[in-house]
């Protein structure tokens, strides 16, 4: 949300309902897409079918269909305290399957452009921050306030030096990502979203919020309505347009909101044909794993925030279409041995190695694959199944991403990126 106004313009019925009355337990749970301004709901209300709405004390809710599927259209009102108190009342009375939040937020990577969508594979709480000590007359320096983590135990919210992260719904981040291909009015990128109830424009403290904890955007709603999700256990995703960046010196431009929209109406039609009616979309079509394929990088983004490529750079992954896959990647620059190889030497070798082989099984619907393994470098790993979450970006590039349960250490979301390797390339 950036703070600006638009009346609405639709056709809807108005019911006056119970303050707390809930769907029926016997009807599909309906989808929840918010927004905390007019500007940034108008477009999903046109977009819905048979649309009521319904208030409970100042936050509006329309009720309708996407493709025959029940949506809501929740405007949450501005800030993070709204945001909290509409996704709990959706939640307690609507039941809902899952939950959208977007809408327009300040760009804080100076590579994003107006019109540049980020699909919240985290959303962070970068309103919660305790200041140093200083005597009267000592000033103040932002940068030097430590973050809280609020959703910490008791007497613990310093421990952890990061911001309260609640990470993005991988079913509801396929359908995005499936959903990008539709998408012409700029880039979707992947990326965290930082929410305070403040509008920074100091660029100082814009770029330390991107250097220190990753967030890509930032805005008033996302991580509030993220944490009432996750201790409600409701799916949620966070998706915010460029609508202006301080750091590259685009002013704001109030179609933005618009444009978020719309594209988060094709996330709810692509999320209802994949994972609610288990279509698969063009891009998680299954035949299209079959190949052989090249490893272009291999991502990792920290428990806090930072990113690193990993070391294992040259790899190689084959699905046939007979149902099996393998798969090597290795440290390319591992040091070759002179003689007999000490102890340590050969731990070097293991680590940069990672190779495994079995039978594989396709999720298209929900956009995940899963690696049963029967050939492994380590014999304790034989036997285990691995699940990655996969996307295509065309024809030839896929993208898999290891299932958060499988992060190891302080890893907190892998990704590898694969190109296809052509016929004329196999000689």
């Amino acid at each position: 949300m950036r703070l600006r106004a638009l009346s609405i313009a639709a056709c809807v019925v108005i019911v006056s309902a119970p303050a707390y009355a809930q769907s029926s337990s016997t009807e599909p749970r309906p989808i929840v897409v918010q927004g905390a301004m007019d500007i940034e709901v108008a477009k999903l209300v046109e977009r819905l079918a048979n649309a009521q709405v319904e208030r409970v004390g100042a936050w509006t809710f329309w009720r309708g269909t996407v493709d025959g599927y029940p949506v809501i259209v929740s405007k949450t009102l501005k800030g993070g305290a709204n945001a909290a108190a509409a996704t709990t009342i959706a939640i307690e009375r609507y039941r809902p399957l899952a939950i959208v939040n977007q809408g327009t937020a300040g760009g804080l990577d100076a590579s994003l452009k107006l019109h540049d969508i980020v699909l919240g594979t985290s959303a962070l709480n970068v309103g919660a921050f305790r200041s140093p000590r200083r005597p009267a007359g000592g000033g103040s320096t932002t940068l030097d306030w430590r973050p809280l983590d609020l959703t910490a135990p008791d007497g613990r919210a310093e421990e952890r030096h990061s911001p309260a992260r609640f990470t993005g719904d991988e079913s509801l981040l396929a359908a995005a990502r499936g959903a990008a291909t539709l998408y012409k009015r700029g880039r979707v990128v992947d990326g965290a979203i930082g929410t305070a109830d403040m509008w920074n424009d100091e660029i100082d403290r814009l770029a330390w919020l991107h250097r220190e904890y990753g967030v890509m955007v930032e805005e008033m709603e996302t991580a509030a309505a993220a944490q009432v999700a996750a201790q409600l256990n409701v799916p949620f995703l966070g998706i915010r347009i460029v609508s202006d960046n301080a750091i590259a010196g685009i002013p704001y431009d109030r179609t933005t909101g618009e444009a978020c929209a719309e594209f988060a109406h094709q996330v709810v039609r692509a999320y209802i044909a994949r994972s609610v009616r288990g279509a698969a979309t063009q891009t998680a079509d299954a035949p299209a794993l079959v190949g052989a394929w090249r490893l272009v990088s291999w991502d990792e983004r920290l428990d806090d925030g930072t990113m690193r490529r990993n070391p294992r750079t040259v790899g190689s992954l084959m699905y046939s279409d007979s149902g099996r896959m393998c798969g090597v990647i290795m440290d390319p620059n591992r040091p070759g041995w002179r003689g007999r190889p000490q102890d340590a030497e050969v731990r070097v070798a293991w680590d940069g190695l990672v190779t495994y082989c079995g039978n594989y099984e396709v999720h298209a619907s929900e956009g995940f694959v899963v690696h049963h393994v029967d050939i492994e470098k380590s014999p304790s790993l034989i036997g285990i199944d691995r699940k990655r979450w996969f996307t295509f970006e065309g024809p030839n590039r896929l993208v898999l991403r290891v299932d958060p349960a499988e992060n190891q250490g302080t890893t907190a979301e892998s990704r590898l990126t694969w190109e296809r390797v052509m016929p004329a390339e196999r000689r």
